[in-house]
């Protein structure tokens, strides 16, 4: 295991750069109504651009998940970064709602294995007993772009026009790029260095069959927790889509109706952020601490709060309060569910645990929007925060009938042997 000094380099560099990567997207976002209202486009194509991300993202997660145990963390890192830069050009020259989807495809099959890989990075240099604190260091440090993301991206906006966002997104991913090729180590490559193997003394058909064989999960090994990974997707997949939900309908909704400027949203966004980073920063080793059940049961509960605030008010200010408060739940939440999950994980096989995480968030991302897009027209845009809200709460419920809380310290069990009981 590498020393404290050495873990927390490289866990503020992947900080650092995954920070440059969410500036991008926190400029981008509130800018994507803008966009497609240019194009003539509305409400459903931003909707059906988010189903084919999430159906790029379901596809293309997994694989990547797996190239990063194979490969090495550090080359699907790159390959997402340069994506990155490739799809905010796009998204700006996309003169069409189809052209703008076709972007949003290309986007989801090649950056879906940048968290994979990050997080892959965090397992490999990190103890499970505090693999939640420096999960927490990780997205906190990164989430400090989408503080000030989502704002500039409005001021830009509101001050330049459509094209300097995209063009300022794309800079800071390619200087997220150039950051990472210079100076972030390989670091599954260390850890396959310190385990014991014999693939040097096997014939050559045996050694391409060592290579191929880890790209499949041997379901049929009672090392993988079958039961227990069932139960975390299925809790991420309802966390992920009580935003999906609602994140075709909430630009148009704060535009048309509540009549808030750019600039107004993505400031209530960057409260969102603000909250985030000071929770995954200071609250991640939470989890490490009480367990993982509290911590993720909690923090969907927090989460709701601005479902709640959406539902009961026309105030910015309520509205803006509830958003910010949210950020604290997700920063319970999500550092807690990725540990709990690299905990339960075969050590060959963590890329690929986080992969089809990923890939829940994405089939999340995917049904979302569909059912935004089908009721719409039906229902207020009320409506659909409420039930949102309420699939929220599921969730969370889910956690407390589902998930076993399994000791980190002092354990005779491995850490995938227990974990959730779904019988």
């Amino acid at each position: 295991m590498l020393k404290p000094t050495s873990i927390r380099a490289i866990v503020l560099l992947l900080a650092v750069c995954l920070a440059l990567e969410l500036t991008g997207l926190g400029i981008v976002f509130p800018i994507l109504a803008r966009k497609l209202s240019a194009t003539g486009a509305g409400i459903e194509t931003l909707g059906l651009s988010s189903i084919a991300f999430s159906i790029a993202s379901l596809l293309a997660a997994p694989l990547l998940g797996s190239l990063a145990d194979i490969l090495g963390r550090r080359k699907v890192v790159l390959i997402s970064f340069a994506a990155y830069v490739l799809a905010f050009m796009g998204y700006y020259l996309a003169a069409s709602g189809k052209q703008f989807i076709g972007v949003r495809v290309f986007a989801g099959a090649l950056t879906a294995g940048l968290m994979p890989a990050a997080l892959g990075m965090i397992s490999d240099i990190s103890p499970e007993n505090e693999r939640g604190r420096w999960i927490g260091i990780m997205s906190g440090g990164s989430s400090v772009g989408l503080i000030f993301g989502p704002y500039l991206g409005g001021w830009l906006y509101d001050h330049w026009g459509l094209a300097m966002p995209f063009i300022t997104a794309a800079l800071l991913s390619g200087l997220a790029l150039l950051v990472a090729y210079t100076l972030l180590p390989e670091t599954h490559y260390q850890r396959l260095a310190r385990q014991h193997t014999t693939i040097q003394n096997a014939s050559a058909s045996n050694s391409t069959k060592s290579q191929i064989q880890p790209m499949l999960l041997n379901w049929r090994n009672t090392s993988v927790p079958v039961f227990s990974l069932i139960g975390l997707l299925t809790i991420s997949f309802l966390a992920f889509f009580s935003w999906a939900f609602i994140e075709p309908v909430l630009p148009f909704y704060v535009y048309d109706n509540l009549g808030w400027t750019s600039a107004r949203f993505g400031l209530s966004l960057s409260g969102y952020a603000v909250m985030l980073v000071i929770g995954e920063t200071l609250l991640g080793q939470l989890s490490d601490k009480y367990g993982r059940k509290l911590v993720i049961w909690l923090g969907l509960m927090i989460h709701s709060a601005q479902h709640i605030a959406l539902v009961s008010t026309n105030s910015f200010a309520l509205i803006t309060m509830g958003i910010t408060v949210a950020g604290l739940g997700e920063a319970l939440f999500s550092p807690a569910l990725n540990a709990k999950l690299l905990d339960i994980s075969p050590e060959q096989y963590r890329g690929r645990f986080i992969g089809l995480r990923n890939a829940a968030n994405s089939l999340g991302g995917l049904v979302g929007p569909a059912m935004a897009v089908g009721v719409a027209g039906l229902v207020p845009a009320v409506s659909i925060f409420m039930i949102a809200g309420g699939v929220l709460l599921a969730s969370a419920f889910l956690v407390l009938v589902t998930m076993r809380e399994a000791r980190l310290e002092g354990s005779t069990t491995r850490p995938w042997q227990s974990s959730i009981d779904l019988s």
